[in-house]
């Protein structure tokens, strides 16, 4: 059972968290270069030579200039801008998560709490997304592969993993990987991967169950 619906049966609330951030700045220290020069070995010394002593130039860019907001909690916050405006490095600098190469000023805070106060990694994550429009890209060139004569059987076992994990739909996954099996029964690596596929799907409580005949031979 989730545990929101547990949460609601026995009268809990689940925590908020509201985050606050102020004068949040970012800047990076960049070299600057003057376009590349041509590979000869006076290029080459003079390079060395100015690591050497230091005389590289650099200038600091600034990704984000003194930022101020509030995420308040059971709230779904919208965040827009055009490219490289920053928005990454806004969620990254919330999460405690920029790279300690950057130069960050500002304060964060979960209700009330500085990051350096507690471990952040166990309160904010990035949540996993997958794009509806990338998984019948996906799909379709799928398809164009497993509708080749002959038979790939690695084709046909990468399109039934897909219709399990992304799709959920066990009847066509195991279809295609019987059919991978056919298409090349001398090779082991496809019968494992059905046998996984059943391992992970059959079972009395799940609307896969394994036969009867499989279970005696058990």
């Amino acid at each position: 059972m989730p545990i929101p619906r547990i949460f609601c049966r026995v009268g809990l609330e689940l925590p908020t968290i509201e985050v606050r951030f102020s004068d949040l700045f970012v800047e990076a220290e960049c070299e600057v270069v003057y376009g590349k020069p041509i590979p000869t070995l006076w290029n080459a010394i003079a390079s060395r030579i100015s690591r050497v002593m230091c005389l590289k130039k650099e200038k600091s860019i600034s990704i984000l200039n003194g930022v101020n907001g509030i995420i308040r909690p059971k709230r779904m916050t919208l965040l827009l801008g055009p490219p490289s405006c920053g928005k990454t490095s806004l969620l990254l600098a919330l999460a405690g998560r920029l790279d300690h190469s950057l130069k960050t000023t500002g304060n964060v805070s979960y209700n009330g709490h500085l990051l350096s106060e507690f471990v952040p990694e166990k309160t904010s994550n990035y949540v996993k997304k997958t794009r509806k429009n990338k998984r019948k890209i996906a799909e379709e060139y799928f398809k164009r592969a497993v509708g080749v004569e002959p038979k790939d059987a690695e084709a046909l076992s990468k399109y039934a993993t897909f219709l399990w994990r992304a799709r959920d739909d066990l009847w066509a996954a195991e279809e295609n990987f019987l059919e991978a099996i056919d298409a090349d029964p001398t090779n082991s690596f496809y019968a494992a991967n059905y046998a996984n596929f059943l391992w992970n799907t059959g079972g009395d409580e799940t609307c896969f169950p394994l036969d009867e005949s499989h279970e005696d031979n058990i």
